[in-house]
């Protein structure tokens, strides 16, 4: 992190065993995302209940571009006394909401299933591969290996392709699992 971990105590004692856990989950998201720039946690105790305290945790993580918040509150009764538990399932969150957002600036939001179109933008015969480029200009790797009927060596720049996006992303981004030749004109822009 470039800033250093704030943890605040709101209406309570500092706490070395919460303020361990707290720095823990903190230590598993930065192993997680190494573009984590802050990370402030306030931990607060609210007595508003004749029944027992509220605990409430606020989650502030800052991203390049994009702030993560998280508030969670528990009262003392429901998590039987464990204030370990609105801990964990605040960070919790907090991880799903990082790994959608990382899964969203990849481009890896699965879209729909089936070939869409796109245009080859790129070739690199001598290395066996080449990229192309979709309506919404991402662009994307492929491989000869995964053009249809062997076709890699009658593809040109502009020729307009099916193709499939991989589930998964290569070194040199998203990746397309098939990639076939299209003859004639289609939509592709």
């Amino acid at each position: 992190m470039q800033v250093p971990l704030d943890i605040i105590f709101h209406h309570m004692d500092r706490s070395e065993p919460m303020e361990a856990r707290v720095k823990a989950r903190i230590a598993r998201l930065e192993r997680f995302a190494d573009s984590i720039i802050s990370c402030r946690v306030v931990l607060e105790a609210v007595q508003k209940q004749a029944h027992g305290g509220l605990l409430s945790i606020l989650i502030k993580l800052g991203l390049p571009g994009k702030d993560i918040v998280v508030k969670r509150q528990q009262h003392a009764h429901e998590s039987k006394g464990d204030t370990y538990h609105v801990i964990g399932v605040a960070f919790d969150i907090v991880e799903r909401q990082l790994d959608e957002h990382f899964r969203i600036s990849r481009h890896a939001v699965k879209t729909h299933e089936g070939p869409t179109y796109a245009r080859i933008i790129k070739l690199y015969p001598e290395q066996d591969y080449g990229f192309i480029e979709t309506p919404i200009h991402l662009n994307v790797y492929f491989h000869k290996d995964v053009v249809d009927d062997g076709a890699f060596g009658v593809l040109e720049v502009g020729n307009e392709v099916l193709y499939t996006l991989a589930a998964d992303e290569g070194p040199m981004g998203p990746k397309a699992s098939r990639v076939q030749p299209v003859r004639g004109s289609h939509p592709v822009r």
